[in-house]
């Protein structure tokens, strides 16, 4: 059985989920050949399994904000923070720079794809994505990770 999100919180969350599951480089990244796929690399919060496939994002609802908005085009918006994490390349394990660079392109390529699809029927209006923890390497595990705040709506 499949539960509809009905309230705008619920509607954020899977839009969201769907944005990041039909971004082009978070699919190539999971090896999904498809959108269902892809989803299934994309967590909310603390419902999770006890180990995780990488590369994937978890949606953070702690700091989660909604505001019903009084603008035409709207019916909300908030804040929501977005938790990405990959295991690096075999190629580039023992070269730092080049590690981060990768890591950095797979953010850089998630962003402008859901950007694109941003605001489209089905998709998550996402106004702002700013880095709220950069960049970071898990040495011991050869892992990147980063959170990312969005600032999002629901279009009316």
């Amino acid at each position: 059985m499949t539960l509809a999100a009905s309230g705008n919180i619920g509607k954020a969350v899977e839009a969201l989920q769907n944005l990041l599951a039909n971004s082009s480089t978070f699919k190539t990244a999971t090896s999904s050949a498809t959108s269902a796929a892809a989803k299934a690399h994309i967590y909310i919060s603390e419902y999770h399994p006890d180990t995780f496939v990488r590369p994937f994002a978890v949606i953070l609802l702690n700091g989660l904000s909604c505001d019903m908005v009084a603008a035409q085009s709207y019916s909300a918006s908030g804040t929501m923070t977005l938790y990405l994490e990959r295991a690096i390349s075999e190629a580039y394990k023992s070269s730092p720079g080049e590690a981060e660079i990768e890591f950095l392109n797979f953010l850089d390529g998630i962003i402008s794809d859901c950007q694109g699809l941003s605001g489209t029927p089905g998709y998550l209006l996402t106004r702002s994505w700013t880095i709220a923890e950069s960049a970071q390497r898990i040495d011991d595990e050869n892992i990147y990770y980063c959170k990312i705040d969005l600032a999002w709506g629901l279009a009316n």
